[in-house]
């Protein structure tokens, strides 16, 4: 049996105005204590696990928050743990997300080493007056920098973040930020579109009066528009909000982590806030 394993990590440089996910800022000094809480659940589950999921994980995804905050040696830690108690299936793929502006050679370089072959950049707009709606700490030049770092480690499956249906925002901020990502080459795009959650900084600028509401008609000619421009440029829409970019009709850039929810399989959520689906059953942390 193929399972997933989905590690949750909370800490961020800045908290952005939409998000309202289990994210924290400021608090780095408990990475540490973190990793360690981490490890102690993994070996938890590991201990427990019935002979059949042992070493049958193909997927690994770090998300977060900044999983990209990870030290090496934190990183190395964490998977150190899984390997020991779950055990990874050959050709593992393992994603982990990442903030641009929070990469350096020196850290791909190491998490290559560790087994870190695919990329997901919260690149989310090319627009800098959206970046900043968003309260995204990075630059356009910064997600630039960053895919050019990562392809010069040998990571070879790049994904980049973006949000349509943005408060003011127009179909030709929108084809920017679309033209800016399909220019830098990556293998897969994830479009999402703009929910303004409960108890955010953006739905109480909304809610004072400050950026109108988004326009949910702009958002479905956003989506139109991105189905359009990333068909005719070669990428595979094979989920609802994600897209693969085929070479010679070959699929390999489909995110197997994503088909993982796509198609109701299990997976374990660790890590606080995480979610999980195993046994039939709907787990969160």
């Amino acid at each position: 049996m193929k399972v997933s394993v989905y590690l949750h990590f909370p800490f961020c440089v800045q908290r952005c105005s939409y998000c309202d996910f289990n994210t924290y800022s400021g608090l780095d000094e408990l990475i540490p204590l973190y990793v360690q809480s981490l490890c102690k659940e993994i070996e938890f589950i590991g201990e427990n696990l019935p002979e059949a999921y042992y070493k049958k994980i193909h997927t690994l995804y770090f998300g977060g928050g900044t999983p990209s905050l990870l030290s090496a040696e934190a990183l190395e830690r964490i998977l150190v743990s899984l390997e020991q108690n779950f055990g990874f299936g050959d050709n593992i793929e393992i994603s982990l997300e990442a903030n641009p502006g929070t990469l350096s050679l020196e850290k791909l370089r190491a998490y290559v080493s560790l087994g870190i072959n695919r990329i997901s950049l919260g690149f989310q707009s090319a627009n800098e007056h959206e970046l900043r709606l968003l309260g995204r700490v990075h630059s356009v030049a910064d997600v630039v920098q960053s895919v050019e770092l990562s392809r010069s480690v040998g990571i070879s499956n790049i994904n980049l973040d973006l949000i349509y249906g943005l408060p003011a925002q127009t179909l030709i901020d929108w084809t920017n930020s679309l033209e800016t990502a399909l220019s830098l080459g990556v293998e897969h795009l994830s479009l999402y579109s703009l929910t303004v959650e409960d108890d955010t900084s953006l739905q109480e600028w909304i809610q004072m009066g400050l950026y109108p509401r988004p326009d949910t008609d702009l958002a479905a000619d956003c989506y139109e528009l991105a189905r359009d421009m990333l068909s005719n440029a070669g990428y595979l829409h094979y989920e609802i909000s994600n897209w693969a970019k085929l070479r010679d009709g070959n699929i390999a850039y489909v995110c197997q982590h994503n088909l993982q929810y796509w198609k109701n399989a299990e997976y374990f959520g660790l890590g606080a806030g995480a979610h999980g689906f195993v046994y039939g059953l709907r787990l969160a942390n």
